[in-house]
């Protein structure tokens, strides 16, 4: 099920886990990029992100993905948002820009935080090596 953003000119859509972008009135669409903002509650269940993978090989399949979205500068920040898939769940936060830019964040039950940085198309997940014992 697609999840959308909708302003009173733009629109936002994301669906089958992809971010198709945005669209605004093609008269004044970088201006509405430019100057758009809000924020909306958001729910994503039963979905799947083909390009990444946390804790199991293939891609991440998401039972539940909820939380905060807002929108300011070209670009989308989560915030109090929920991510519940297979070695989760797991907190969410960080950004996403309009030029399909990744900067998450997500931390584990078990406080285990990975990265997700890069291009929406071939997003980098890292683990910071566990604390000397």
């Amino acid at each position: 099920m697609p999840v959308a953003v909708r302003g009173s000119s733009l629109t936002i859509l994301i669906s089958r886990g992809r971010w198709w972008g945005a669209s605004a009135p093609s008269r004044n669409r970088r201006r509405s990029a430019r100057s758009a903002s809000g924020s909306a509650d958001f729910e994503w269940r039963n979905g799947a992100l083909p390009r990444l993978s946390l804790a199991a090989p293939g891609a991440l399949r998401l039972r539940r993905l909820s939380g905060r979205l807002t929108l300011r500068d070209r670009t989308l920040t989560f915030s109090a948002a929920h991510l519940d898939a297979p070695g989760g769940p797991y907190s969410l936060s960080g950004t996403a820009s309009f030029t399909r830019e990744l900067d998450l964040t997500l931390i584990g039950r078990d406080s285990r935080q990975y990265s997700v940085t890069g291009a929406l198309a071939r997003p980098r997940v890292s683990l910071p090596p566990p604390v000397g014992r």
